[in-house]
C-alpha cells in the first residue's frame, strides 16, 4: 500500500501514551497553514545548486528561512531547515554530524508543527548514523555517569537508541497533529500512487514513521530484564476492541510493547471516520505484525479469522483487494515450504492463494491490491523445468533422468551425439551460445514426455526412462517447448556412455595415481591408455590450446601414475579401443614442502575488543607447542 511519507529519507524511554478518545468533530476544526510555497525563491536556490554553488545556495536558504519564520509558514520553515542541513553536510568535514546539529539547534527555537516534524526527521538521522557506524560503537559500554556527551561520536549504542526512541515519541505529543491535514504539507511529502486517504492527517504521517522504526527490532538491541511477549490473543481483535484494550509490561522500553501502543494510538482516531481507508491500512499492518511476532497458540487461525472479518466489513472498498492479497501471501508462504507428507498438509496452499489473488484482480481490477496480487500471481504461475542424470552411464542399457518441474505439462527431450571437437567448442561458449548450438544441432533422437499435472502449483518430480545408447559422448537437452526456444525453461547435460570408471589419489611420493576399473563389475581394467594434457590460453586466437604432457597404460591391477612433464595442473583422458572417458577434471603433481620442526605459539585472550579510559583489562595467555605433524599440546 503506497502512502504519503516525509521526503527526507536521509534521515529514549517510551512512556505510556494517552488513550483519550479522539474528537469526532475534528474535521470541523482542522487547522490551516500558510500555503505560500515561495516558488520564485526556490527556483533561485535550485539554480545555484545545479551550478555547483552550495555555499551561495545555503545563503539564499537562510534568507528564505528567516522570511518563512516571519510569515509563520510552517511548511516552508521545515523545507528550509532540510536544505540548510543538506548544504552544511556538503560543506562540512563531518557532514552527517553537521546535518544532525542543524536539526537539533532548530528544534530548540520552533513550536508546533515545525518542532514535531523536525523531531521525526532528527530521529531518523540518528538511527541512520547508528546503522552506518554501528561497527564503531558496538563494543562500547555505558559509563556510570548519566551525563550524555554533546559529541555523538563518543556515544554508545544504547544512547543512540534512547535518543531516537525519545524523539520519535516526542514528535507525536501534540493533539493538534490530528487536526492538521497532511496535504497542507505536500511541499515536504512524497506522494505515492494509490495513497489517497491513507494518511489524512499529519499525525498519521508522523505516527507511521515512528511505527516503522519501532517495528524494526534491530539485531543489536539489548534484551530487557523482563522481556515483553505479544501473548494476548486480543492483539488480533477488531479495531474497536483492540484500540481500547489495556496492555501492561514490566519493561515499557520494549520495542514490541512500544509498537503495540503505537498501533493503538494510530487506530483510535479513525474508528469513526466516514472513509475507512486509513483505518483499514493500519489494521492490515497491525495484523501482519502480530502474526509475525505474537506468541499465541493458534495464531494462524486468529490471523486468518481477523482477515476474513476485515474483508467482510470492507467488501465495497478497493482496499479489500489488499486484504485478499495479504491472505494469499499467508498461503503462498505455506505453499513454498510444502514437502510431500502422508496427510497432504499444505499441499493445496498455493492453489488457495491462487484463488484469492484471481478474486482480488477480478473484483477490484484498478486497485493497488490488484497490482500486488498480479505480481504474486505471476510468481505462483511461474514455470520451472530442470533434470538430473548420471554423468556416466553403461552402454546398451537404459538409464533414468530425474525431472523436476513446476507448472509444466510436457517435457521435450533431444539427444545430440558429440565428437571431441564439438565438445571443445561447447567449452569455449557461454550459456546462451551453448543452447543456440544445441538447438541447431542434428538430433540422434527426439521425444516428448507428459508430466503428471495436479494443478496445485507445487514443485514435482518424476523419473523418465532414457533408452539404451552406444559408447560415446552426448548432450541431453530438455525443454518445456518443442522449439527449445525458452532459455529459462531449457537446460542440457553432457553425459558419457562408457564402461570405464576410475578413482584418483596421491601416493607416498606426492604423485597423482589413478586406478581404473570396469564400471559394471568393479574389476580392474588392464591396458587402458591414460593421456595427460594441459591447456594454454592463446591470447591471439582467444581460445585454449591443448598440448599433450605425457601418457601411460594401466597395469594388471588397473593402476597408472600420472607422468606429465610439468608440476602444473593437468587433465586426463582414458581410452580402450572405442571406449573413451574424459571429464575435464583438473589434477596436479605439485608437492608442498612441509616443515618438520616443532612450533611454539602464544595466544592472548582479552575480555573485550576495545577498552575505554578507566576500564580494567582482563586477559589470559595460553602457550602451545605443535609437533612435526602439527598436533598441538598445551605447554
Amino acid at each position: 500500500m503506497k502512502t504519503l511519507s516525509l521526503f527526507l529519507v536521509t534521515l529514549g524511554i517510551f512512556g505510556c501514551l494517552s488513550f483519550d478518545a479522539f474528537d469526532t468533530n475534528t474535521k470541523n476544526s482542522m487547522r490551516t497553514f500558510n500555503p505560500n510555497d515561495y516558488t520564485k525563491e526556490w527556483k533561485v536556490i535550485d539554480s545555484l545548486e545545479r551550478k555547483g554553488l552550495p555555499k551561495s545556495a545555503l545563503e539564499k536558504v537562510e534568507e528564505l528561512y528567516a522570511q518563512a519564520k516571519t510569515d509563520g509558514n510552517a511548511v516552508q520553515q521545515v523545507k528550509a531547515v532540510i536544505y540548510t542541513a543538506k548544504y552544511k553536510e556538503v560543506l562540512s568535514e563531518d557532514g552527517k554530524v553537521a546535518a544532525i546539529r542543524v536539526f537539533e539547534e532548530e528544534m530548540e527555537s520552533v513550536d508546533f508543527p515545525v518542532k514535531n516534524i523536525l523531531q521525526s526527521y532528527t530521529a531518523e538521522l540518528y538511527q541512520q548514523y547508528l546503522d552506518r557506524n554501528y561497527w564503531r560503537f558496538r563494543d562500547r559500554s555505558n559509563m556510570a555517569s548519566d551525563a550524555v556527551s554533546e559529541d555523538i561520536k563518543t556515544w554508545t549504542v544504547e544512547q543512540f537508541i534512547d535518543k531516537t526512541n525519545t524523539l520519535y515519541i516526542a514528535s507525536l505529543e501534540n493533539d493538534d497533529l490530528k487536526r492538521s491535514e497532511s496535504l497542507d504539507f505536500k511541499a515536504i511529502l512524497t506522494e505515492g500512487k494509490e495513497s489517497e486517504g491513507l494518511r489524512p492527517t499529519l499525525y498519521d504521517v508522523l505516527g507511521h514513521r515512528a511505527l516503522a522504526h519501532f517495528m524494526n527490532e534491530r539485531s543489536y538491541l539489548t534484551e530487557p530484564a523482563y522481556k515483553f511477549y505479544l501473548d494476548d490473543p486480543s492483539v488480533f481483535s477488531d479495531a474497536q476492541n483492540f484500540a481500547r484494550e489495556t496492555y501492561e509490561a514490566k519493561d515499557e522500553t520494549s520495542q514490541k510493547f512500544q509498537t503495540l501502543q503505537l498501533f493503538q494510538e494510530l487506530t483510535l482516531p479513525h474508528l469513526y471516520d466516514d472513509e475507512k481507508d486509513a483505518l483499514l491500512d493500519v489494521d492490515l499492518k497491525r495484523l501482519q505484525f502480530m502474526y509475525d511476532n505474537a506468541v499465541v497458540d493458534g495464531k494462524a487461525d486468529l490471523y486468518l479469522r481477523a482477515l476474513d472479518n476485515l474483508y467482510e466489513n470492507n467488501k465495497s472498498s478497493a482496499l479489500a483487494a489488499e486484504v485478499l492479497y495479504q491472505k494469499a501471501r499467508f498461503y503462498q508462504t505455506k505453499g513454498q515450504s510444502y514437502q510431500p507428507n502422508p496427510e497432504n498438509k499444505d499441499k493445496d496452499a498455493l492453489k488457495t492463494a491462487h484463488t484469492l489473488l484471481t478474486t482480488a484482480i477480478k473484483n477490484y481490477p484498478d486497485s493497488y491490491g490488484a497490482k500486488q496480487s498480479q505480481a504474486l500471481l505471476n510468481q505462483i504461475e511461474q514455470k520451472s523445468l530442470r533434470f538430473e542424470t548420471e554423468q556416466v552411464n553403461l552402454p546398451e542399457r537404459p538409464f533414468l533422468a530425474l525431472v523436476n518441474y513446476r507448472n509444466v505439462e510436457e517435457a521435450y527431450f533431444k539427444l545430440v551425439k558429440l565428437d571431441e571437437g564439438e565438445r571443445e567448442k561447447l567449452n569455449e561458449m557461454n550459456a546462451k551460445q551453448q543452447l543456440a548450438f544445441l538447438r541447431k544441432a542434428k538430433a540422434t533422437e527426439n521425444w516428448a514426455v507428459s508430466l503428471p499435472n495436479e494443478g496445485d502449483f507445487n514443485n514435482h518430480s518424476t523419473e523418465v526412462k532414457i533408452d539404451a545408447l552406444p559408447l560415446g559422448t552426448y548432450a541431453l537437452v530438455v525443454s518445456a517447448d518443442n522449439k527449445y526456444a525458452s532459455e529459462h525453461l531449457t537446460s542440457y547435460s553432457i553425459i558419457a556412455v562408457s564402461n570405464i570408471g576410475y578413482w584418483s589419489r596421491k601416493n607416498n611420493e606426492d604423485k597423482t595415481e589413478f586406478v581404473v576399473f570396469n564400471r559394471d563389475t568393479g574389476e580392474p581394467m588392464q591396458g587402458v591408455q591414460a593421456e595427460f594434457f594441459g591447456r594454454d590460453y592463446d591470447r591471439i586466437l582467444r581460445k585454449n590450446k591443448i598440448r599433450t604432457l605425457g601418457s601411460g597404460l594401466t597395469d594388471k591391477n588397473g593402476f597408472v601414475t600420472a607422468n606429465p612433464a610439468t608440476d602444473r595442473g593437468f587433465q586426463v583422458r582414458f581410452t580402450k579401443a572405442q571406449d573413451a572417458l574424459y571429464f575435464g577434471d583438473g589434477y596436479s603433481n605439485y608437492s608442498y614442502d612441509r616443515p618438520k620442526n616443532k612450533l611454539q605459539m602464544t595466544y592472548f585472550f582479552l575480555d573485550r575488543a576495545i577498552y575505554r579510559p578507566g576500564q580494567t583489562v582482563y586477559f589470559k595467555v595460553i602457550l602451545l607447542e605443535k609437533d612435526e605433524n602439527r598436533v598441538p599440546t598445551i605447554l
